[in-house]
């Protein structure tokens, strides 16, 4: 990493310290560059601009693959990858832009936002291929009960509570999103030992390439757990210029960036699109005329229920009138 070139001015020109001021506002070097613990500094080291440059490729390069293979496999649920991989591409394109530029705040302020939200997305694609692996070969289409379109849907919601709550509190949010995460790779596992199941049952075409997208799967939710893992050490130390995580750029890149990237790149290697190939490698997407035949058949379906439960109550009724009558005429 390079080093930092910085000048510090007298505070007759324009530095500004005083005797209660627990930092100094510095003259900026060449690329905005200051001290760490200077008033003005954006970053508690200096960024890495070759290293920032190649993530930004690297990512851009996923993403793109990401983007063809979604519409030539003509998945439309691989829009999240897609997404992932664009906010990691445009993460590491403002650190470059910051690491020439650092007395910019909005690029260091928008890079690490993108940064930090950008593997949820790919935390939600990989609950959503494993709900549509379910849907495509299990007979009962569920797992442990849970239908496999609520599968994906409910797991993404709470990624998505997980992230509000990190707004909050990071590690809490964090903690939380490991915790779902565990409980869905139970979920997994056990999709994982039914399709064995099948498979020596023979009930599953050969030449399927489920084994590989579930490992694959695995992966991916090792790779996300591990980016957890640093990121809850690195915020349990606070933020300042003490804690030696945030002094080395080397943690980030390696504890976040890289494991995201190989997330990116496996997913495609092993892309959904070359398992799920079958019409059922979709979850059903009804029509207008189909959803509003189906709102009107439930409609139907409750007014029949209502009638039935208003002719069985007046079936009661009548049938207590009857042993009333009865009564009284053996009387």
């Amino acid at each position: 990493m390079s080093s930092t070139t910085t000048s510090i001015a007298s505070s007759s020109s324009t530095t500004t310290s005083s005797p209660t001021a627990t930092c100094t506002t510095a003259v900026p070097a060449k690329w905005g560059n200051v001290p760490v613990d200077a008033c003005n500094s954006n970053y508690s080291l200096d960024p890495n601009f070759a290293a920032a440059i190649a993530f930004t490729v690297l990512f851009g390069m996923a993403a793109l693959g990401h983007t063809v293979q979604a519409f030539v496999y003509k998945k439309r649920f691989c829009w999240v990858i897609v997404v992932a991989s664009l906010w990691d591409t445009a993460s590491f394109a403002l650190r470059a832009l910051g690491a020439h530029d650092q007395q910019n705040d909005g690029y260091a302020i928008a890079s690490e936002v993108l940064l930090l939200t950008a593997p949820l997305w790919i935390n939600a694609f990989a609950y959503m291929v494993v709900g549509r692996m379910v849907y495509c070969f299990l007979p009962e289409r569920k797992v442990y009960g849970i239908k496999a379109v609520w599968l994906a849907k409910s797991f993404v919601w709470l990624d998505i509570f997980s992230f509000i709550l990190g707004m909050t509190i990071y590690r809490v949010g964090i903690a939380v999103q490991e915790l779902f995460i565990i409980l869905f790779l139970v979920l997994t596992q056990k999709f994982h030992s039914r399709m064995s199941q099948l498979d020596r049952a023979g009930q599953i075409p050969r030449r399927q390439r489920w084994r590989a997208l579930i490992w694959t799967i695995y992966f991916v939710l090792a790779l996300i757990t591990m980016r957890i893992i640093y990121r809850f050490i690195e915020f349990s130390q606070g933020v300042s210029s003490s804690n030696p995580i945030l002094a080395h750029e080397g943690y980030t890149f390696g504890l976040d960036a890289l494991p995201m990237l190989l997330a990116a790149v496996l997913s495609n290697v092993v892309h959904p699109g070359i398992v799920l190939k079958s019409p059922e490698g979709e979850f059903p997407r009804l029509s207008r005329k189909e959803k509003k035949a189906l709102k009107e058949e439930e409609k139907q379906a409750k007014e029949v229920t209502k009638n039935e439960k208003k002719m069985a109550k007046l079936a009661k009724l009548a049938k207590k009138r009857s042993k009333i009558g009865n009564a009284q005429t053996e009387k």
